[in-house]
């Protein structure tokens, strides 16, 4: 049989890890908001066809990048709820192992 040793105090160190890496992925999503619109009328309609290219590009940058951020979420929450999880069952167990000693 082998045992699974997990210290709560990592797992909730690597959720806020996580927390982190959702707000840089929202920051580098921002960076490029409104750059089709930019085109546009930096352009003007002569590049009408490029201008909805980069429009499409942004659109499907700032899909992309908040489904990492939603990803990256959701990966914390859970390492947040998994650390909570160990924790209590620590808890319990120690104080099984307490009621036999005495």
């Amino acid at each position: 049989m082998s045992h699974l040793v997990v210290n709560p105090a990592h797992v909730s160190k690597l959720a806020h890890k996580q927390d982190d890496v959702a707000d840089q992925i929202g920051s580098a999503t921002r960076v490029t908001n409104g750059i089709g619109h930019d085109v546009w009328v930096a352009h003007g309609v002569a590049s009408a066809y490029s201008n909805r290219a980069v429009d499409k590009a942004e659109s499907a940058r700032r899909a992309a990048g908040e489904a990492l951020q939603a990803a990256a979420k959701g990966l914390a929450a859970n390492l947040r709820t998994a650390a909570a999880a160990y924790h209590r069952t620590d808890q319990h167990h120690a104080g099984k192992l307490d009621d036999q000693l005495r």
